[in-house]
């Protein structure tokens, strides 16, 4: 029998003890009801209520809804309590046998029953936004609500996010960091580890999406998600037994917003126009079409219907759609630090990158929630969610190679008296242009019925998940434009390259001084084009879970939580592209296909100038699409061996994997102490379908050449060598236990003590799990695929002292240790026996093992412990006076270390903002700062410290309509990258300027 099924048994044995249990308590009664929030017309999660005469005390659940059992026959009284509103108590009579209905309405500290004054600003902002007073209660309350350690946050707490940017939002929250790719948020670390190492679900359930970008992570992307159809955020740092293991750094839940979690039926409708701070224009301008204008302030919107009729069927209908125009600036400079006999300078600057990119993304988020209380005991329950993200970017490159070896270049011909700021080249240059047209399209739906079933003390939910999402690149289907080309180059260009006496100044200034003219496409060779973009992505996941709480009242009462979970997922990879490379054979040349939208960088002081005085040319993948599609057959397909074993080989990935999990955990409150402990058992099996190749030496034989890299000359030969067999099924399991445990102690009423412990695991991405058997005899070395390689294995604690304030706020210390051992890294250098390449590995060669060595991805990294320690104050300022009862202040300060270097890991971070509401303005700005970081393993590269300011205003026009403007990265801060390799100084190597985004919208509440 399976193991992770003993929980079901478990269940069942509930079950069949349940009739014993409910005859003990015929001779009591029950209360339910709802806990109603007027200033939000919500129902409220998490709030206290709490049975006098008995101190049996329970939490509203999502809707509001709450229940207290094993109540006296008889007048009983209930007290509700939720931070910053009065404590309220009422009397019911208890009927045995019988449930009574009992409504709580929250009324703000401070307001008589009647109301006051104070009524006419609750009543102005009803329907209009969840203020930041009630968006910090949020906060608070589900906090002291969980045995976790983390952050509970509702969406809008930090301001209007417009854009759905689920990473932008995240920013602003303690132990996070942002991982960014051209400046926009792809997901984010927790605590120092990577984003594989976060977990991210929605409403408990997997996020799941698609990258077609790189298969090197599991890490889901926000790119394709949106904040604007989530309520809250629920960010855990320790992880419990009901949790999925794979989260060393915690998890990231994005709760969905609900019908019932709103009174009656409300619409909300938004129109929006975002623009960037390089597009700041009502005209239309080039970009990124080479070809056509394009206005650079894009629309956006947003609409949501809720009704809740008569409190038992729920539909909540939510549709956003955010367009964004940016543009980036990026200048690099590599260097070279490999001194020689004829030029002992120990660092010279080997190339020069400059980039610009213009893009449009768009954001298309759709969700659906249904909810239907059946009977009094019976809920179901249906959520559907879409989202669409579309990018098109121009990404126009050249790279200036100050000495190149195919030209007779050698480092000693780059001259200057600072090598770091000013330098000029002598001879053996090549100047590459190399743009690319991005169209990255990716799509998600996950359809998830759910139900929850009460009796008594005994709660059962259930669910069923399937998810699918894809990812893929398509230029000429969507843009009608080639991917790009292989690098098209002028040779023996001469130029001087100067910039500005600061660190990190980057006003480039390039200036041609010889050689062929950089404006005359004619300088230029017309290389191979990319006809296509073949990277491609899918993931599908069928989730099945069930779960029961049951409460049993022998000798203590213990909250009972056990359950089982299975899933199952299918993974694709693929990356065509080099399989659409042809030569152009026609009679245009490349002057007739140079673009007209001149080259420019949005750094300050850049500058490129040419022996002409004009613009460096640049190629338009428009007129070449264009001509493709005219002309294909002046296009001839000029496909290598290489590119065709790339293209059906090397970068096709097929990956299942089934996850069976089982746990069960008690919670029970002793004095002031309320103990969690548990323990989840994950039983993991993996399939993959291998390539099963023919040896080299096999392939020889049959008459096909050889490389010394082991793989065939010719396509007929890689056909034959790697896709003549059908694919070998190669499957593994392993499973892992996974304790848990946490304690609150409650030191006064206002004062909680949790600590927390757990033991994870960060399973091998699916691109470390799969592989080709590869062999070079030249170097007689031989990589191959680790089918045994095993999970990383993490050791987590936290510990957190929270003081929460009377009037809304809190201030918190936490601190944080996580120990990852058994850790994935790339081995060279080993043995055949100890790569387990023996009798049993599938084509098994004695001479490999006698004379070649393996490399092969294993768990031979060494530990890494993190630790940080986080401070956390937010506090409604109310006690200094009216005019501050709605203005909050939030200060959140992180410090990180590790064992050794650890790249990504800010050692400092601090963040800070308010949020301020006087009558109908709305006020709110966020400041977040990091020091500098490593970005490398040697800690030669680094980040460094940045400081990003966000702001917004709002004004509440009347009549349920409400004006905003936002700003994001208003002060315009880039993006730096720096080196220091002893014994040189610190010099510059990345700036990336990615500019202000700034967004309109006008909001109507019905």
């Amino acid at each position: 029998m399976k193991s992770y099924l003993y929980p079901l048994f478990a269940l069942l044995g509930l079950l069949v003890a349940l009739p014993s249990a409910q005859a003990q308590s015929a001779g009591t009664g029950s209360v339910s009801g709802r806990v109603f929030n007027p200033a939000t017309a919500e129902y409220i999660r998490n709030a206290q209520v709490r049975a006098l005469q008995t101190s049996e005390t329970t939490l509203s659940e999502s809707g509001g809804f709450y229940q207290l059992t094993h109540l006296p026959p008889g007048e009983v009284v209930i007290e509700m309590s939720y931070v910053g509103f009065q404590t309220v108590r009422s009397t019911v009579t208890i009927v045995a046998g019988q449930t009574a209905t009992l409504e709580f309405t929250l009324s703000p500290e401070g307001r008589a029953p009647g109301g006051t004054a104070d009524d006419d600003i609750v009543q102005l902002e009803k329907f209009v936004v969840s203020t930041e007073r009630e968006g910090q209660a949020k906060v608070i309350m589900g906090q002291r609500a969980s045995m976790n350690i983390g952050q509970h946050v509702a969406s809008d707490v930090f301001g209007d996010n417009t854009e759905g940017n689920i990473g932008e939002f995240m920013r602003n929250l303690p132990g996070v960091m942002l991982n960014t790719s051209d400046g926009e948020v792809q997901n984010v670390s927790l605590g120092g580890l990577g984003a594989e190492y976060t977990s991210v679900t929605i409403d408990g359930v997997p996020a799941v999406t698609a990258d077609a970008t790189s298969s090197s992570s599991r890490a889901p992307k926000f790119t394709t998600l949106s904040l604007n159809s989530i309520d809250s955020l629920e960010v855990t740092r320790t992880v419990s037994a009901d949790m999925d293991a794979n989260a060393p750094a915690g998890t990231i839940n994005l709760r969905s917003k609900r019908a019932f979690e709103n009174k009656g039926q409300k619409l909300i409708t938004q129109a929006n126009f975002t623009m960037s701070s390089f597009g700041a224009t009502l005209d239309k301008e080039v970009g990124p079409h080479d070809t056509s204008d394009t206005h650079k302030i894009r629309p956006g919107g947003l609409i949501q219907y809720s009704n809740a009729f008569n409190n038992n069927f729920g539909i909540l209908i939510n549709i956003s759609e955010s367009n964004i125009y940016s543009e980036e600036s990026r200048a690099l400079t590599n260097y070279n630090r490999t001194p020689t006999s004829t030029d002992p300078r120990p660092e010279v600057p080997s190339s020069y990158e400059f980039r610009h990119h213009s893009r449009l993304n768009r954001r298309f988020a759709s969700s659906l929630t249904m909810d239907w209380r059946a009977t009094r005991r019976l809920t179901l329950s249906l959520t559907g969610i879409f989202n669409y993200s579309r990018l098109f970017a121009n990404q126009r490159n050249m790279q200036f190679n100050n000495y190149a070896g195919s030209q007779g270049g050698t480092r000693d011909m780059v001259k200057g008296e600072d090598m770091t700021r000013s330098i000029y080249t002598t001879y053996g240059t090549t100047v590459v242009v190399n743009p690319r047209i991005a169209a990255r399209l990716g799509q998600s739906i996950t359809i998830t019925p759910k139900f929850e079933y009460r009796l008594g003390d005994l709660k059962l939910e259930g669910l069923f998940s399937y998810s699918d999402a894809l990812a893929w690149y398509d230029p000429m289907g969507r843009e009608d434009a080639v991917r790009g080309l292989a690098s098209s180059t002028a040779a023996n260009a001469l130029y001087s390259v100067q910039r500005g006496p600061g660190v990190v100044d980057a006003d480039y200034k390039v200036t041609q001084t010889d050689g062929p003219d950089l404006s005359n496409p004619a300088s230029f060779t017309f290389p191979k084009v990319y006809l296509g973009d073949g990277r491609r992505a899918s993931t599908k996941t069928r989730t099945a879970k069930l779960d029961a709480t049951y409460l049993t009242r022998i000798l203590h009462p213990i909250k009972w939580k056990a359950g089982f979970k299975l899933a199952n997922t299918k993974w694709h990879y693929q990356d065509t592209s080099e399989l659409y490379l042809a030569k152009y054979t026609g009679p245009l040349t490349l002057s007739d296909f140079a673009s007209t939208y001149e080259w420019a960088s949005d750094i300050n002081g850049m500058e490129i100038k040419t022996l002409s005085g004009g613009g460096i040319f640049m190629p338009n993948l428009f007129a070449i699409g264009a001509r493709y599609k005219t002309n294909p057959e002046e296009f001839v397909s000029d496909v290598s061996a290489t590119n065709y074993y790339n293209g059906h080989v090397n970068y096709q990935r097929n990956y299942e994997e089934d996850i069976n999990a089982g746990y069960i955990m008690g919670t029970s409150k002793i004095g002031p102490f309320i103990i969690q402990a548990g323990v989840r058992r994950e039983d993991t099996r993996s399939k993959i379908r291998e390539i099963d190749a023919y040896t080299p030496e096999e392939t020889e034989a049959q008459g096909y050449a050889v490389g010394s890299d082991g793989i065939a000359t010719s396509i007929d030969g890689v056909e034959w060598q790697f896709l003549s067999r059908p694919r070998v099924l190669k499957k593994k399991s392993y499973h892992n236990y996974f304790p848990s445990a946490s304690i609150k102690y409650q030191i006064t009423p206002n004062l909680d003590l949790v600590v927390a412990g757990n033991k994870t695991i960060r399973r091998p991405s699916y691109y470390d799990s799969t592989g080709i058997f590869l062999v070079n005899d030249t170097t007689k070395r031989i990589s191959l695929p680790n089918r045994d390689i095993e999970p990383e294995r993490s050791q987590g604690f936290a510990a957190r002292l929270s003081y929460y304030f009377k009037r809304i706020g809190q201030l918190s210390v936490a601190v944080y240790q996580t120990r990852v051992t058994n850790m994935i890294a790339t081995t060279d250098e080993m043995t055949a026996e100890q790569a387990g390449y023996d009798e049993t590995y599938p084509g098994y060669n004695p001479k490999y093992a006698e004379d070649y060595r393996f490399t092969l991805k294993n768990n031979s990294g060494a530990p890494v412990r993190v630790r940080s320690m986080e401070i956390a104050y937010s506090q409604t300022l109310g006690f200094l006076g009216p005019a501050f009862r709605r203005c909050n202040v939030h200060i959140n300060y992180t410090r990180s270390y590790a064992d050794g270097i650890k790249p990504m890991l800010s050692p400092y971070t601090l963040s800070t903002g308010f949020h301020y509401t006087y009558k109908k303005l709305i006020l709110w700005s966020n400041v977040n700062w990091s020091d500098d970081f490593p970005t490398s393993a040697t800690g030669y590269s680094l980040r460094r410290h940045r400081t990003q300011v966000d702001a917004g205003l709002g004004w509440n026009i009347g009549k349920g309509f409400m004006f905003g403007l936002n700003a994001r990265n208003i002060n315009d801060a880039p993006h730096i990258h720096m080196q220091r390799v002893p014994p040189n100084d610190i010099v510059l190597q990345d700036y990336l300027r990615v500019g202000a985004t700034w967004t309109c919208y006008i909001k109507k509440t019905f």
